[in-house]
């Protein structure tokens, strides 16, 4: 409707008439044709005229949408009357019934120019820029699409061009600028625009300045509105010149600051490039993303780019501000692969034969080359580790013909006609051997080098150069001849068989290993490998120990450090850097809690968990370095660190178990001072939740207060009251600490039996008296299970609650009504509260939800009534929770009893002891 409606309006506004009538509306549908058929013949009923047999081109959406903003005109009686009656019929300004009339017929075949045209520009990126081919064909659909697109209020096209250094892209923006017919171009530099008042260069200065002129970017579009505008390493420039861009890119206008005037760049072209991300474009897997996975790898770059920085003005900033990337990325993101060796041999095989003409030419010698592909490769990867194309193009002719000079200038007598360039045997063998997709990677990753030799001989007039004796060696670096910031590489030998207990968390390491081990089979099912994982728990529960174990197991290096360590940019860089070299690699980081979390400690605390972020990020899917972070308090770390696709595996490393424990107590009890009297097996169990650290401390008080007391053997007594003063904090008997553990076997046992009988679809992972945390025991449910929250749910999770203290009463009577409840109490009252108060379960506070109408009225409404009804379900879930648990007490005892003895038991064995 709204199209027939502004045809209307222009129609009425040509013809200078103050109304828009309803034979404006009939008139307007001449140049529209239906885009809903039925909707169309109900308009033209309405309006009653015949659907239109032959139509004619007219109107454009644009034209529809000038005359939308120009001022409003009034409707005739007689449309208002339509639009009611229309819009009863379903009929209003949201329908789509008609688009302007487009005559295809008038414009058969004029797609065979533009198809040539960008056919042309295609052939031409494509003969001059090698391995490009994904930027080279979205450059050309993003032309396409420019030759049919509406102009609108930005420029017709935003480029970035994104990609390490020397791959292509500033040379493509000027191919592009020879390809287009029509357009200018000019580039910017933006190295030359890192100060803040730069910007003046491009939009100009206000006059009353001495140095008052207009810009040189509006200056130069004004004069040329059909124009490739090409910002060199934008990332160089100041913030606030990028942000003076903004406009340009949003609106497609910009005002030169001296003249006033308002440009416009709808007509140009923009190309952005940068070499930011330079992290991530070495690695493997993201150069197979961005192959197969385009627009994942550029959402990845993009990332990385957000997250690099610089100091401007003394102060850390973003590399390039958010809003520039939030406009960059609304235009065509187009990812410059790293040359390949192909590709980089193509172009030192032009560079040779350029400079072949001109050496021939000048000293009159003929060049002649002998297995010249072989040749040109070994040539390139003589450029190893870093591959720069531009030293390929500037240092080639030291390899090629500075050695010939070299012998005409040492030989001035000798008479050379021609000089002829070859390889022997070996190098073919080498590079025939050699996988050039692989070998650029192991050079880079290992620094190293491909060396070789030249031997010349004169036989005749020919002078003969013969490339030999090729080999790969590490390239020497500064600091392996001095400091290198305490980073040692290691390989430990410490396995898993030798850490005592901790059966569960080994076996979860176990199964990690085989995840970062089977790269390539995890890759070909599309899974990517984890970066990182981190092991959190209570101190002294052996950490680090497992870290190195887990490294041993995985055969990788491993390069060890502190979180305190982090606290250094620079630092970071050459961990991951030195990391990287040994790739794949583990970097261990002890009390990675140290970094501290962003927004707490300053903007130079913030730029190291940014630096960090950034490195972890460089390696995608974690195919090079797999970082292993241990902490105490995993509450402390940046959420960001230990987001999905970093550090996301998180093991919490428990308590030792009673195989570690005994282990700890055996070697402890084979010192001289203690005597043979003591029983292993009861001090197993007073110590259950015991750290490698406690157990260590019980020794070593033990043994400094017989040494004070002037005792010449240990008995039991005084070891059970050392590790009851361990534990609990006070002098506790024997007695007493039986008491507590029975107690708490009881009670867990209750939750869990209690559980199986009401909440058999409520899985249970295991039942534990180990203490962790704030608890003496538990049961641990699967967290990822999800539930309906029906009434006979919530009653029967109630019940389970209050089943601990209910065993604990019927086996131990009124020693077993302890506080031990509080907990298990305020779950109960929580279930109840939200079935009765938030949920509207209760028949007689039915579909009431109290927390909302508290709201609402600005008090607490039936406040009474809601305590009743609360204190009912308590009563009644205390009543029912009584009943089953007598009903069920001898697979409460079984379980108990169990439970006691093994401290952890898991779903399996429940299940046994409940039949």
């Amino acid at each position: 409707m709204r199209n027939t409606l502004l045809g209307g309006k222009l129609l009425a506004m040509e013809s200078g008439e103050a109304l828009i009538t309803l034979d404006h509306l009939r008139r307007a549908l001449q140049f529209l044709q239906p885009v809903s058929a039925s909707q169309y013949a109900l308009l033209c009923d309405a309006l009653n005229v015949p659907e239109q047999a032959s139509q004619s081109e007219r109107f454009t959406a644009a034209m529809l949408e000038e005359t939308a903003s120009l001022p409003r005109l009034p409707y005739s009686p007689d449309v208002i009357t339509l639009l009611n009656a229309l819009k009863r019929k379903g009929l209003d300004l949201s329908s789509t019934v008609t688009e302007p009339f487009v005559n295809l017929s008038a414009r058969k075949g004029r797609y065979h120019s533009v198809i040539s045209s960008v056919a042309e520009l295609k052939a031409l990126l494509n003969s001059r820029i090698f391995d490009q081919d994904a930027a080279v064909e979205a450059v050309s659909d993003a032309v396409m699409r420019m030759s049919w697109s509406e102009l609108s209020d930005r420029p017709q096209a935003i480029f970035s061009f994104l990609g390490p250094a020397a791959t292509g892209k500033t040379y493509m923006a000027q191919l592009m600028g020879q390809g287009l017919q029509g357009y200018a171009l000019r580039s910017f530099d933006m190295t030359q625009f890192a100060s803040e008042k730069e910007s003046f260069g491009l939009v100009g200065l206000r006059k009353g300045f001495s140095d008052a002129t207009t810009g040189l970017l509006t200056d130069f579009v004004k004069q040329n509105p059909r124009s490739i505008i090409v910002f060199d390493e934008l990332e160089k420039s100041h913030s606030r010149v990028q942000t003076a861009l903004l406009r340009m890119l949003s609106e497609g206008r910009l005002r030169d600051e001296y003249s006033g005037e308002e440009i416009d760049f709808r007509q140009t072209i923009v190309v952005v490039t940068s070499n930011l991300g330079s992290s991530i474009y070495s690695n493997r897997t993201f150069a197979e993303q961005a192959r197969k996975q385009p627009h994942q790898a550029r959402e990845h770059l993009l990332q990385a780019i957000r997250q690099e920085t610089k100091i401007e003005d003394g102060h850390q900033v973003a590399a390039i501000p958010p809003e520039m990337i939030s406009r960059l990325s609304q235009g065509s993101i187009i990812l410059f692969n790293k040359l390949s060796i192909d590709a980089l041999a193509r172009i030192a095989q032009e560079q040779i034969q350029q400079e072949r003409k001109s050496f021939e030419d000048k000293l009159g010698l003929s060049v002649e080359f002998s297995r010249f592909d072989a040749l040109v490769r070994l040539l390139v990867l003589g450029f190893a580790p870093e591959f720069d194309t531009r030293a390929v193009k500037s240092r080639l002719s030291e390899q090629v013909y500075d050695p010939i000079t070299d012998y005409l200038l040492a030989h001035q007598s000798a008479e050379v006609e021609r000089v002829e360039l070859s390889v022997d045997d070996s190098v073919t063998a080498f590079l025939q051997s050699q996988d050039m997709n692989l070998l650029p990677q192991q050079l880079a990753t290992k620094h190293q080098r491909v060396y070789f030799q030249r031997q010349l001989v004169l036989e005749g007039q020919a002078l003969k150069v013969l490339y030999t004796d090729v080999r790969v060696e590490k390239l020497a670096r500064g600091e392996d001849f001095m400091d290198a910031s305490g980073i040692q590489v290691d390989l430990p030998e410490v396995s898993f068989e030798q850490i005592a207990g901790h059966l569960q968390i080994k076996a979860r390491l176990s199964e990690t290993i085989n995840l970062v081990c089977k790269r390539e089979q995890l890759k070909a099912q599309g899974v990517s490998t984890p970066r990182g994982m981190l092991l959190y728990g209570v101190p002294g529960t052996g950490k680090t120990m497992l870290a190195k174990a887990f490294a041993h197991e995985a055969q990788l290096p491993f390069i060890a450090c502190t979180g305190n360590d982090l606290l250094n940019e620079s630092f970071i860089r050459k961990l991951f850097a030195r990391a990287r070299e040994y790739a794949p690699a583990i970097i261990f980081i002890d009390e990675i809690d140290a970094l501290p979390r962003r927004g707490t400690a300053g903007p130079q605390a913030d730029a190291l968990v940014n630096r960090m972020l950034v490195e972890i990020d460089g390696f995608g899917g974690g195919d090079d370095v797999f970082v292993i972070a241990a902490t105490n308090r995993k509450d402390l770390i940046d959420p960001a660190i230990l987001r999905s696709g970093r550090i996301d595996l998180h093991f919490e490393v428990p308590q030792l178990d009673k195989d570690a424990r005994r282990w700890f107590i055996e070697r402890m009890l084979t010192r001289p001072l203690f005597s043979s009297g003591i029983d292993v097996d009861q001090l197993v169990m007073l110590t259950a939740g015991f750290s490698g650290a406690d157990l260590q401390k019980v020794s070593r008080e033990v043994v400094l207060l017989a040494l004070r007391e002037g005792l010449e053997q240990i008995g039991p007594e005084l070891v059970i009251e050392q590790v009851n003063t361990q534990k609990y904090g006070a002098p506790l008997t024997l007695e007493d600490g039986r008491q507590h553990l029975l107690e708490t076997a009881y009670h867990e046992a209750a939750h869990a039996v209690i559980s199986r009988v009401l909440l058999p679809e409520r899985r249970i992972e295991q039942v534990t008296v180990v203490a962790r945390a704030n608890f003496l025991g538990m049961v641990a449910y699967d967290n990822e299970q999800e539930h309906d929250y029906t009434r006979d749910f919530l009653f029967n999770l109630t019940c389970v609650a209050l089943a601990g203290r209910a065993a604990q009463v019927k086996q131990f009577g009124n020693k077993g009504l302890d506080s031990g409840a509080a907990g298990d109490l305020k779950q109960a009252a929580s279930y109840a509260w939200h079935a009765i108060a938030e949920w509207g379960m209760d028949d007689q506070l039915y579909n009431l939800s109290i927390p909302t109408l508290k709201e609402r009225l600005k008090r607490l409404p039936f406040a009474a009534r809601v305590e009743d009804r609360i204190k009912h379900w308590l009563d009644e879930a205390t009543a029912c929770t009584a009943s089953l648990v007598d009903t069920h007490w001898q697979q409460i005892d079984r379980v108990a009893q169990r439970v006691l003895s093994d401290e952890i038991i898991d779903a399996a064995t429940l299940n046994q002891l409940m039949e």
